[in-house]
């Protein structure tokens, strides 16, 4: 099992419009027969106008296979992609091993997507620090997903974690940071200077999104 996470970035104002037609006439059109959905959120701090997709795939072949098969239909692209274009500044496609979950939370309310960039040759280690850690970190609030990259970049880690609001990632963010064993983990990463960069987005969910 392999995830995608896709990254769209909109003119502005536009992503909800956009996430008006992937949660219509996409769904429609793939369904699950071209990769599971997983999650599509819109982004509402950090980037801006950005709509971030997440789906499972069985294997990288099976993913070339199910593109090339949407490439193929014309519904696809009269659409989806024909509607997207003049709303659509630009995209990407993450190919991610997933590490732990993903899980559904059992409440709904605000996701944040962490992205760490690792020294050269350091997310193994960061990898077998931080889960070593989960227990710890998750007695606060929940993590939907780890994620490793399976392509591209080769030293960086996402993380998704969900929170019933802003108020509630703060308390459980400072609950978290008092705990003895997640300060101990900080500590460590710091001491191994595996993190060189730190990016977040705090992300709503959109009507369709399987992830609530």
């Amino acid at each position: 099992m392999i995830h995608e996470l896709a990254i769209q970035d909109f003119r502005p104002g536009r992503a909800a419009e956009a996430a008006r037609i992937a949660g219509t006439a996409e769904a429609a059109i793939r369904g699950d027969a071209h990769g599971v959905l997983a999650g599509c959120w819109i982004s509402e701090v950090g980037v801006l106008n950005r709509m971030l997709t997440l789906r499972a795939f069985d294997s990288q072949d099976a993913r070339e296979r199910a593109l090339a098969d949407l490439a193929a239909l014309p519904r696809w692209q009269e659409e989806c992609r024909a509607p997207l274009h003049d709303l659509l500044l630009g995209e990407e496609a993450r190919l991610l091993r997933c590490v732990a979950g993903p899980h559904a939370p059992t409440a709904g309310g605000i996701y944040e997507l962490r992205h760490y960039a690792l020294r050269p040759g350091g997310l193994d280690a960061w990898i077998a620090l931080f889960v070593s850690a989960l227990p710890a970190r998750t007695r606060h609030s929940p993590l939907v997903g780890l994620f490793r990259p399976l392509a591209g970049p080769a030293d960086e880690v996402w993380h998704l974690w969900s929170y019933p609001g802003l108020d509630a990632r703060m308390r459980a963010r400072d609950a978290a940071a008092a705990d003895p064993e997640w300060k101990a983990f900080l500590a460590r990463s710091r001491e191994q200077r595996l993190v060189q960069r730190m990016s977040n987005s705090i992300l709503l969910p959109a009507a369709h999104s399987p992830l609530r």
